[in-house]
């Protein structure tokens, strides 16, 4: 993904990065709550609980040494639940709001609404989630996502291999739809 001079000195990812102290080496976790846990596979499966996340995150803490996470995230619960782990780990996150996601309506209809939000502020504010992610070095992600699967690959290109990572929903997919029973050789089958 290649952003235009515009969008790149909007998005102003050095000046982000600088200003959370985002420092390698660093987990990546993205938890999808909002909208997500209404529409698509998470329906099916509920959205869980920071705590879920932790004990993948806790796996990568044990396997490679790391203690800082980012959370790219919509939801404010799992920010706040962030302060139960502060003994164990140190939490770096956008400054957003993010009750504008705590909604029945997929953001996608927010968006092409135009009734008064912001599609802009959403947009860089996604790319900057998306950006640091992608600039982690190990990742507890959604591979049900979009944005969890073009942060993995984003960081696929970065580092010239494949990162540790962990989905919470299944498994890596070239495409929007889950991708089950993957074996050796890359074949897949759509769940």
């Amino acid at each position: 993904m290649r952003l235009n001079n515009a969008t790149r000195a909007e998005v102003d990812l050095e000046r982000i990065k600088r200003d959370l102290g985002f420092k390698h080496p660093i987990i990546g976790v993205h938890v999808r709550h909002g909208d997500g846990c209404l529409h698509g596979r998470r329906k099916q499966h509920g959205c869980k609980p920071l705590a879920h996340y932790m004990q993948e995150v806790r796996t990568m803490r044990d396997m490679y040494g790391v203690n800082r996470v980012f959370i790219a995230t919509d939801s404010t619960t799992a920010l706040a639940d962030t302060k139960l782990f502060e003994s164990e780990f140190e939490f770096i996150h956008l400054d957003m709001n993010r009750e504008k996601y705590n909604t029945n309506t997929k953001i996608e209809s927010q968006m092409a609404s135009g009734n008064g939000f912001d599609s802009h502020d959403v947009m860089i504010a996604s790319l900057r989630d998306t950006l640091l992610l992608a600039e982690s070095d190990y990742l507890v992600t959604h591979q049900a996502s979009t944005m969890s699967r073009i942060a993995l690959q984003m960081a696929m290109l970065r580092l010239k291999h494949v990162p540790p990572y962990i989905s919470m929903d299944g498994p890596w997919c070239y495409h929007w739809r889950m991708c089950c029973d993957v074996t050796a050789t890359g074949k897949q089958t759509t769940c």
